[in-house]
């Protein structure tokens, strides 16, 4: 059986993902051909109850939906909620 090749993904953090988390980025593997969605399920699964059950996730500058795929060498970013007025 063949054993799934892992890429390590590299998170930016920002606002209070920054503090709650506490830096400014951090890394998960997950295997490749994993999505978004994959994405926020492994970082539930490390961090259980720092995150919204749905946070904003950018990749390449663009926000993604939960089945864009994700590779080691994309920008990925967690965009908190902002409110304004």
């Amino acid at each position: 059986m063949p054993v799934a090749r892992l890429q390590s993904i590299e998170v930016q953090l920002f606002g209070r993902y920054r503090d709650t988390l506490e830096g400014s980025s951090l890394t998960i593997d997950l295997p490749a051909g994993a999505t978004v969605g994959d994405l926020i399920a492994g970082l539930h699964s490390r961090y259980p109850g720092c995150l919204p059950s749905r946070p904003s996730v950018a990749v390449n500058m663009k926000l993604a939906t939960d089945s864009v795929v994700v590779a080691a060498s994309d920008q990925v970013a967690l965009i908190p909620a902002v409110a304004g007025g």
